[in-house]
């Protein structure tokens, strides 16, 4: 260290310097890691997560913007084509089928950004959501009440073990992973079989398996079925009822997204005997 003209300069070795952030606030490269065991090499070690996980995070953002504008094309595209030809239209009748037409695609929109929306905010918040201690089992079957009283015909089935399952998360994000799970299970499924849910432990694991007799999945597009905005329709489910006819491609990514964010993981497997089941791993909250 130097002093000269009341200024004080810190001198430091080439192979210590850190990098500078370029004007546009992009950081490239990161922190080395540091084998000190003093509080400098705490320090490192922090600064080096801390980067790793703005790093990420801004993979995140981009990736989700160019999925999200591609995404918008589509009923944007619907929209200008009916306002092009409905002033060209000469009947009520015309003009009816080209409005409605434009009423749909706004309000798949609405439903878009509202679901991406969701995603955002579990992305940005939920290492910081308050976790309690959850009892899979009660919190399951009060799904399946609600998904019986808002879809009367909805054939569903619970099995769980005696023993109880706890895991920490926050409830509600619980009940959004069934939930999901659940609508997507009912929009596959022919009448008749019931979808099942399943709880059971496995070690230290809470497993929950959602699993329906629908034409299953297939194989190619099993890594995928995660994915934000995928969506694949086969010819046997091309035609579900109306209130859940469409399809965003975002409730298994939510799905994928909690379950992460809660230490755990998640599968898709087609069943021996048809159909498709749907794994979430949880760690089992530890015993008072």
């Amino acid at each position: 260290m130097t002093m000269s003209a009341g200024r004080c300069t810190i001198h430091q070795p080439s192979s210590t310097r850190t990098r500078r952030a370029p004007r546009r606030g992009r950081l490239r490269g990161g922190f080395s890691h540091s084998r000190r065991r003093d509080e400098i090499g705490d320090l490192a070690r922090a600064l080096q997560q801390l980067t790793e996980k703005l790093q990420a995070h801004l993979r995140f953002v981009e990736s989700f913007a160019g999925e999200l504008a591609h995404e918008l094309r589509n009923p944007l595209a619907s929209i200008r084509s009916a306002a092009e030809v409905l002033p060209q239209t000469g009947s009520d009748e015309e003009r009816a089928v080209f409005l409605d037409c434009m009423r749909r695609e706004v309000a798949r929109m609405e439903r878009l950004l509202s679901e991406v929306g969701e995603i955002s905010r579990l992305d940005a918040g939920i290492e910081g959501e308050e976790r309690l201690s959850v009892e899979l089992a009660p919190l399951a079957a009060g799904v399946l009440q609600s998904v019986r009283t808002r879809a009367p015909r909805a054939a569903v089935s619970l099995s769980a073990p005696r023993e109880p399952l706890r895991v920490c998360g926050a409830p509600t994000r619980l009940a959004q992973v069934l939930e999901n799970l659940l609508d997507n299970a009912l929009d596959f499924s022919p009448p008749g079989p019931p979808v099942e849910v399943r709880l059971e432990r496995r070690g230290s694991w809470a497993a929950l398996q959602v699993a329906d007799r629908g034409p299953g999945i297939p194989p190619g597009n099993l890594p995928r079925v995660f994915e934000r905005f995928f969506s694949f329709r086969p010819e046997a489910a091309a035609d579900p009822p109306p209130a859940r006819r469409q399809h965003l491609g975002l409730g298994l990514s939510i799905v994928k997204t909690v379950a992460e964010g809660y230490g755990g993981r998640v599968s898709a497997s087609n069943r021996p005997e048809g159909g498709a089941c749907f794994e979430v791993l949880l760690p089992l909250a530890p015993r008072r």
